[in-house]
């Protein structure tokens, strides 16, 4: 069995996960320690083994820890990912206790690594190999050849998927511009996202219809709104996709240029703003 380590209560992480073992073509079972409600979607997560550690645990990072050694002593994995964090999101696989013979392999974006840095305390576990699956500040990915055996760059690729036919009836099907905003986030940047697209069709003059994608509803009930997941083969049968600068939608939408707008929302370790900038600089 492979564990997969997602912390956080993002989509973004389980999105990666899927996108990495179809890429490495990984077979053998694969158990994700996640939280959040994404979890428990059948439509990211079916299939996989999901281990969720106790409310209790979200700011003790000691007792983190300890609740970690005992999950890899119970599950004695073939090899361990580590997704976006090399510590942790706590700083939690610091110091940990790991059998010399296990592979662990860390999965790493982006991130405002002083920021991250910060909550470190101790030593980043050693690294078989580091799958780099974007461009990384010179402070991130210096910290992280000094712990990783290999540095292997990793383009993932999403399985293949198609849109569910629901789906489809419920877009416009005579109405053009036809503008998609996709969100996962709160729903206070959803709205924002929406003001952002209204205001650049008022600019434009443009009549587009807006349609959304988002796992919630929004306010407005007269708004089309799909829960679809993927999402992303429905980028190309629109004139225009209006999002936030994820690490997952922004590769996505690579090649997508010219018809993709994009916000940039605040995050505590993820510089959205950043990778923002590579995008518009045609660096990434």
């Amino acid at each position: 069995m492979i564990l997969y380590y997602a912390p956080g209560g993002g989509l973004g992480h389980l999105t990666r996960a899927r996108a990495l073992v179809h890429t490495l073509g990984l077979q053998e079972p694969v158990a994700v320690v996640a939280a959040g409600p994404h979890a428990d979607d059948p439509r990211i997560t079916g299939g996989w083994h999901i281990i969720r550690p106790s409310l209790h645990l979200a700011q003790r990072p000691t007792e983190l820890r300890r609740w970690l050694e005992g999950l890899l002593a119970e599950l004695r994995p073939s090899a361990v990912f580590l997704d976006a964090f090399p510590g942790g999101i706590l700083g939690e696989w610091c110091d940990l206790s790991l059998h010399a013979e296990l592979p662990v392999l860390h999965v790493a974006r982006l991130l405002n690594w002083e920021r991250y840095a910060a909550r470190l305390a101790g030593t980043l576990p050693a690294f078989h190999a580091t799958y780099v699956t974007e461009p990384l500040t010179e402070a991130q990915a210096t910290a992280l050849r000094r712990h990783s055996r290999h540095w292997w760059p990793l383009e993932l690729q999403d399985p293949p998927s198609e849109i569910p036919v629901e789906s489809l009836q419920r877009l416009p099907q005579t109405e053009r511009p036809l503008w998609l905003v996709v969100h996962s986030g709160p729903a206070a940047e959803t709205a924002e996202l929406l003001a952002y697209a209204r205001d650049m069709a008022r600019a434009e003059h443009s009549n587009a219809r807006l349609v959304l994608v988002s796992p919630q509803p929004p306010a407005d009930s007269q708004l089309t709104h799909l829960d679809l997941y993927p999402s992303a083969p429905l980028y190309y049968r629109v004139d225009r996709l209006i999002s936030a600068c994820g690490f997952n939608m922004m590769r996505q939408a690579r090649g997508l240029d010219e018809r993709h707008r994009f916000l940039p929302m605040p995050r505590p370790l993820d510089d959205q703003f950043l990778r923002a900038a590579r995008r518009r600089a045609g660096e990434c």
